[in-house]
């Protein structure tokens, strides 16, 4: 840019700022000590450069760009070989088929299962994973096949559902017409005796009633607020959410459908919780009368993929974060593969036999027959673990800690790790269920914890991201490009145009790129100069020091 030249000067030398830019004034000079270097930056003394205008100020680092890599071997076997199988066929990242596989287990366990994480507090396998990636990423596939236990299990109840459902249809019937024959008969009774005994029995009838069946699907892909809770409660409080594209599970918690600005995550926050869910209504005619109904101790459990601008809109909102929402997801960061899922000639196809013991554990968690919920409890070694994990992350997040500012999502996530603990024991012991009771090893504590640590690491660089706002981003991106630059001997001034027309894509809008340059004029990254005081459009000179400090 040879047209800027004669005012680049050495980068910085002439500057001074003047109100929210830098302006040349080539008779001011930079505060000097006597230890000041040639560029009257480089050796300033501490004090001095404290107080500089010029002194550059470092962007924060991206709190996802140093995510820690999946525990795989924390999974037990089974998981591990399907986790291994999904990512070599489907060319995914093993954090999906892992995380995945993990959500249909918890869904298969559902209720017949609770952990006890102390005496007195008990929780449901109900989790909420968010898998995070970019469009193209191959989302769908990898859910079809871990789904696979499930669409058996619904094909293989077809005909005893079908057979007990026609079984209520006629109870209905039947009762429906006794009904009507009492209620008739008492309008035409002769005494209040009588009439006071039709009326007994016609109350007795409802003893008679054959209950609907539990409808044999456990999940839903797409879902209005209403007939989620008619799914939740027609199975017994017991459902899931799954979905390769999340992004309608998201537009009903962020509220695109509630009005007056409300979330819609009231349901699906109960659901996780295991709270108490109530639905009164008054009604009309039409809509069937007045309605009041519950579901106790729900167990809701959601494995979406999303992708990386609707999750960021949810963390970014104000309400969702106070309402413990945010602090129930996992989210997971999903490295991308685009480019490098290249297929080996004759490659293998799909190998069932590495599924299989992933899909046997399920098919036997979805048939097993239980009277009363089967109790995993915390002893021993597994209980002390229990209780020094919680201790050391309580500690944490006190006043002026190291999760001081996510203690929303950290507080949650000894429960959430207990959860996982649950999960991971019934993988490896199935059997189990049939039993009242069993204690969790201390084994599979640690790798509950393993895992747990994974999630909340992604849980909380996810939501330091969205607190430094999206602009914070585009700024380092940008800045990253502009020191390139300047080392690769391309530019040392910039304009506006160059910014829109030469930079790293995606490159920024008109709108977007002045937030982007005052949040680096802001960082004495780079200077705004006019050539002259007629001169309209400024040019944005790099600061030399903070390239050299690679900054």
């Amino acid at each position: 840019m040879t047209d800027t030249d004669g005012i680049i000067k050495d980068f910085i030398d002439t500057a001074t700022p003047v109100g929210d830019s830098v302006k040349s004034i080539s008779n001011v000079k930079p505060q000097q000590t006597q230890e000041t270097g040639r560029d009257g930056l480089m050796n300033f003394k501490p004090q001095a450069v404290a107080n500089d205008p010029r002194e550059p100020i470092s962007l924060t680092p991206n709190p996802l760009a140093d995510l820690p890599e999946f525990p795989i071997d924390a999974l037990p076997p089974i998981l591990q070989s399907a986790a291994k199988e999904i990512a070599r066929f489907c060319k995914v990242p093993i954090e999906s088929g892992a995380t995945i596989s993990l959500s249909m287990a918890a869904t298969a366990i559902g209720k017949k299962a609770r952990i006890a994480e102390r005496p007195g507090l008990y929780h449901w396998p109900a989790l909420f994973f968010s898998l995070i990636a970019k469009s193209g990423e191959r989302k769908s596939p990898p859910f079809k096949l871990l789904q696979r236990p499930f669409t058996e299990f619904i094909d293989g109840g077809q005909t005893e559902y079908q057979e007990a459902k026609a079984l209520h249809e006629q109870s209905k019937r039947v009762i429906a017409g006794r009904r009507n024959k009492l209620a008739k008969d008492a309008e035409n009774a002769t005494s209040p005796e009588e009439r006071r005994r039709l009326m007994d029995e016609m109350t007795l009838l409802t003893r008679e009633h054959v209950p609907p069946p539990r409808p044999l699907r456990r999940f839903t892909s797409d879902f209005t607020e209403p007939m989620l809770y008619r799914m939740m409660d027609e199975s017994g409080g017991e459902f899931a959410i799954q979905s390769g594209e999340g992004r309608t599970v998201y537009d009903v918690i962020l509220g695109k459908h509630s009005g007056d600005g409300r979330t819609g995550d009231g349901m699906i926050l109960a659901g996780i919780s295991g709270d108490t869910i109530t639905r009164d209504r008054i009604g009309s005619a039409d809509s069937g009368g007045e309605e009041r109904r519950e579901i106790l101790s729900p167990c809701l459990n959601v494995c979406i993929m999303i992708q990386q601008d609707k999750h960021l809109q949810l963390a970014s909102n104000p309400s969702l974060r106070i309402s413990g929402a945010i602090g129930r997801i996992f989210p997971v960061w999903l490295p991308s593969l685009v480019g490098t899922r290249l297929e080996e000639e004759n490659e293998a196809g799909l190998q069932d036999a590495e599924l299989a013991g992933y899909e046997n554990a399920l098919k036997f968690l979805l048939n097993a027959k239980v009277q009363n919920p089967h109790l995993v409890t915390l002893q021993g070694e597994a209980k002390e673990a229990r209780r020094w994990f919680h201790n050391d992350y309580e500690i944490r997040m006190k006043e002026g800690g190291e999760l001081d500012d996510v203690a929303d999502i950290t507080s949650k996530f000894c429960t959430q790790t207990t959860k996982l603990a649950l999960v991971l024991h019934l993988l490896k012991k199935p059997e189990v269920l049939t039993e009242n009771e069993s204690a969790l090893d201390a084994e599979t504590w640690y790798q509950a914890e393993r895992l747990g640590q994974y999630y909340l690491a992604h849980a909380t660089a996810t939501q330091r991201f969205a607190d430094d706002g999206t602009e914070k981003e585009a700024a380092r991106r940008l800045w990253k490009w502009l020191k390139k630059e300047v080392n690769e001997g391309r530019n040392k001034a910039f304009t506006s145009q160059d910014f829109q027309q030469r930079s790293a894509r995606p490159r920024p809008k008109a709108k977007e790129l002045a937030t982007i340059l005052e949040t680096l004029i802001e960082h004495r990254l780079i200077f705004e100069r006019y050539e002259s005081d007629n001169t309209k459009r400024p040019v944005y000179v790099v600061n030399k020091v903070a390239v050299e400090r690679d900054l």
